[in-house]
């Protein structure tokens, strides 16, 4: 009974641990890899990805950041671990939701800029339905 309760207080910070290592992990191993070259005013850069890296990199990363939070939550949730996952999707997804439309009415973005943006809070929300991957048992 004590342990449930130590890890029902403990669910919180291991998500958010869970959460900023994933995405240290993915910044080592997917890492941007980039090279810069000046020809004139226009810098190309080239790197591992080429045209595509600093956009599939950014949906990369924050997908595996969500499936990282989502699996925290499951694993530290000593009882009713796949509602628990389920919780902690919602209120993410609240929350990636309110910081696009913080995102979108405070922030001064170009059209690609946005799409980007746009896509970045869209590969989050589709990482936290990890939870469908799990079962009770």
């Amino acid at each position: 009974m004590f342990l449930n309760i130590i890890r029902w207080i403990l669910l919180p910070f291991a998500c958010v641990l869970a959460w900023f290592l994933a995405g240290i992990i993915a910044n080592f191993f997917i890492g941007r890899e980039v090279q810069t070259i000046f020809a004139g005013r226009y810098p190309y850069t080239i790197g591992f990805f080429e045209v595509f890296e600093v956009y599939w990199y950014g949906l990369v990363k924050n997908a595996l950041m969500s499936v990282a939070l989502v699996c925290a939550a499951f694993f530290v949730a000593p009882i009713y671990k796949v509602k628990t996952a389920k919780i902690i999707a919602i209120i993410m997804m609240i929350v990636y939701f309110g910081l696009f439309i913080y995102g979108i009415s405070n922030l001064n973005l170009s059209f690609w800029n946005f799409l980007a943006f746009a896509g970045e809070i869209i590969a989050f929300c589709v990482g936290l339905f990890a939870y469908k991957a799990f079962n009770e048992y």
